[in-house]
């Protein structure tokens, strides 16, 4: 089953309670990605890390440094939900 199928319902059945739910939290634009699979969490983490350091080698004044790392889903079953809902309709 997607996640896409699973937010369909809100809250689905089956759906973990927290703190099994999982977002990766970007800091900076202070943003909350839902993700279901822990390991598809930390891959995008470790993307966005090195998205960061070859950012920070150009040593360019124009880019955004971002800070992301795995978290515990801050909110409800619910809002964890709507928020992969939104995810996928993005």
């Amino acid at each position: 089953m997607t996640d896409a199928a699973l937010a369909d319902d809100i809250p689905f059945p089956g759906m973990p309670e927290p703190p099994e739910l999982w977002a990766v939290h970007i800091q900076g634009p202070d943003e909350f990605v839902p993700f279901l699979d822990k390991e598809k969490a930390e891959k995008l983490v470790a993307e966005l890390d090195d998205r960061d350091a070859a950012e920070r080698k150009r040593n360019n004044p124009h880019s955004a440094y971002l800070n992301a790392k795995l978290v515990p889903w801050p909110g409800s079953r619910e809002s964890f939900a709507e928020a992969l809902r939104e995810e996928n309709e993005l």
